[in-house]
């Protein structure tokens, strides 16, 4: 039995991968799936609006492309598209059981006024006869320097069937002109696996923190899963299990800050590995396990700061399996 007891590093970011893995017969995952994303074909290929709607090319110049999508009415209007993801393929299983999380986001940017116009990029998600399951979206944007990046996560809910991704702009002033703008909308789905219990939650924001109100465990015997958080980005959440069940695979690469408030287990059942880099801090964490039953393998490679904040601080190396 070690026990660990290191410096605490910088904790603050973004977070630029959720949990991702390989699933067999899917359509290509971590790809934007929106149709005319970047707005450089006319609005009727892939987009729906309640009112008029034009691209623009200059004042300000596109971030990408040509164009970008610009407002032409004096009140508040939307834009939208609907993504059938049964008709694209994506694995009837995954969507019926919460198994897909999705990226969605766009450039924005709002003309200086005296009351500076807002927009707002959400998504909606639909059952297979067209009811609304949840929504979700990032908030009002008003910045005005330059385009902003602006993105956010979140697990599709069960049952889903299509989802909407939809932009929002409200002018500051009413029957001023409206100049909420968007380029470069995206939406992208991942495999998503969390293994919760009791009435919990999951949900990720654009700012880079992403908290979880449940266990996160990375793997199982249908993919192989795995957790990267770049230089800066933070994730919160409660046990943690890395490969957890026989046949699995998991991974977690830690070069921010992982906050684990519960037991942290690598290679539970199956083969699983925590590589934290140099600056990356992975803290709170009650207990660790690496290679924790019989025939589990786990990898645990520290170069940057593991500390515990409660329980023993006990890190069992090998109990039933092999650890390294």
């Amino acid at each position: 039995m070690f026990r660990f007891a290191l410096i605490r590093g910088l904790c603050m970011g973004l977070l630029l991968l959720i949990i991702t893995g390989p699933l067999f017969g899917d359509p290509p995952l971590d790809t934007n799936i929106l149709v005319n994303g970047g707005f450089e074909t006319p609005l009727s290929s892939g987009w729906i609006n309640t009112m008029d709607w034009s691209r623009a090319s200059t004042l300000p110049d596109p971030v990408e492309g040509a164009y970008y999508l610009n407002p032409t009415v004096t009140s508040e209007t939307s834009i939208w598209q609907d993504i059938d993801l049964v008709a694209l393929g994506y694995d009837a299983h995954r969507l019926a059981t919460g198994g897909y999380g999705i990226v969605y986001g766009g450039y924005q940017l709002s003309r200086t006024e005296t009351v500076t116009d807002s927009g707002q990029i959400g998504v909606t998600t639909f059952d297979s006869l067209g009811g609304v399951i949840g929504s979700t979206n990032l908030g009002a944007h008003t910045g005005t320097d330059a385009w902003s990046w602006t993105e956010g996560g979140y697990r599709l809910d069960a049952e889903t069937n299509s989802i909407r991704y939809g932009f929002t702009a409200t002018p500051g002033t009413p029957a001023t002109t409206n100049d909420a703008l968007l380029d470069g909308a995206s939406l992208s789905l991942h495999a998503y696996k969390i293994w919760t219990h009791g009435n919990t939650s999951a949900s990720y924001t654009g700012d880079g923190q992403w908290a979880l109100n449940a266990n996160l465990q990375l793997g199982d015997t249908i993919g192989a899963g795995e957790l990267n958080i770049a230089t800066g980005g933070t994730v919160s959440t409660k046990h943690v299990y890395i490969a957890p069940v026989a046949g699995s695979t998991g991974s977690a690469n830690i070069a921010g800050s992982l906050a684990i408030d519960g037991q942290l287990n690598v290679g539970n059942m199956g083969s699983g590995t925590m590589q934290i880099d140099a600056g990356g801090e992975v803290t709170g964490w009650w207990e660790s396990y690496i290679g924790r039953e019989a025939g589990s393998t786990g990898l645990l490679t520290v170069a940057g700061t593991f500390e515990n904040y409660g329980g023993s601080g006990t890190v069992y190396l090998g109990m039933g399996g092999m650890a390294r």
